[in-house]
């Protein structure tokens, strides 16, 4: 139990939160190779290489929390997110990590 509850202490949140990931849905230049969002309203349609038709996605909980039968919440953890993809984006190369200065230099800004 202690071991589990060191591990936890150790945790740090994401460097990126829900809106960072959406500013990625909204720059198709910032997706990775075969993928792509389009803008439907709260949700954005996304495809990538294997998927045989577009999937509703959504950065937004409250969003999700409605319609969690029809659309899938983007963010690590999904199936669909582009986790590894993602992190070679601001040029990490542990795949799992990337500071908010290198994902903002990323956006240009």
């Amino acid at each position: 139990m202690e071991a589990v509850q060191q591990a936890v202490s150790q945790l740090q949140p994401s460097p990126l939160g829900l809106e960072d990931l959406e500013a990625i849905l909204e720059r198709p230049e910032l997706l990775p190779p075969g993928c792509g969002a389009r803008r439907i309203g709260r949700d954005s349609a996304w495809t990538q290489p294997g998927l045989r038709r577009e999937v509703r996605v959504t950065c937004d909980p409250a969003y999700y929390d409605h319609h969690s039968e029809s659309c899938e919440l983007w963010a690590p953890g999904s199936p669909l997110f582009p986790l590894q993809r993602a992190m070679a984006l601001v040029g990490s190369d542990e795949g799992n990590s990337c500071s908010r200065q290198d994902f903002l230099q990323a956006l240009g800004g």
